[in-house]
């Protein structure tokens, strides 16, 4: 079905209703807080509690992280990223809170469930940027630069 033939079978109103729609799933929304049954119970994030990680960024298995938001999957569980707009690097743990698989990857300057849909910004709050699967948050690891090593550690 072309334009003009959709137009004159739903009208404008149907054109504009279905646009809306469309614009407002694109929408971000800020992190949410976990409901109080999740922060009351003794739920642990999934992922390495302790790591303590050393990649020398010149190694060819981690050119990605050169770009903003580069990201690359280091010892299958966690993924570590170059943020696009601090170019700041940031690491968690490759398995989503939600259903506990590992689809975690790093998108749009968020973290990004692959499984579920679930966001988590930076820091691992959950975020509604596509549905509210990521309430649980995410575990997050900091990071240290020297020179051309970084460390990723709890």
């Amino acid at each position: 079905m072309d334009r003009k033939e959709f137009l004159s079978k739903f009208g404008f109103g149907g054109m504009m209703a279905l646009t809306s729609i469309c614009l407002a799933s694109c929408i971000k929304h800020e992190a949410l807080d976990p409901p109080d049954h999740i922060k009351n119970a003794n739920f642990k994030l999934p992922g390495p509690e302790n790591p303590d990680i050393t990649i020398d960024l010149n190694q060819p298995e981690y050119a990605n992280l050169k770009w903003p938001g580069g990201w690359v999957l280091i010892q299958e569980s966690i993924v570590v990223a170059k943020t696009e707009d601090s170019e700041e690097f940031v690491a968690a743990s490759r398995i989503c809170s939600d259903e506990i698989l590992p689809g975690v990857i790093f998108a749009g300057n968020e973290w990004y469930c692959t499984e579920h849909d679930a966001t988590f910004d930076v820091t691992g709050k959950g975020t509604q940027t596509f549905n509210d699967r990521g309430f649980r948050g995410l575990r997050v690891y900091k990071t240290e630069l020297t020179d051309n090593l970084l460390r990723i550690y709890a």
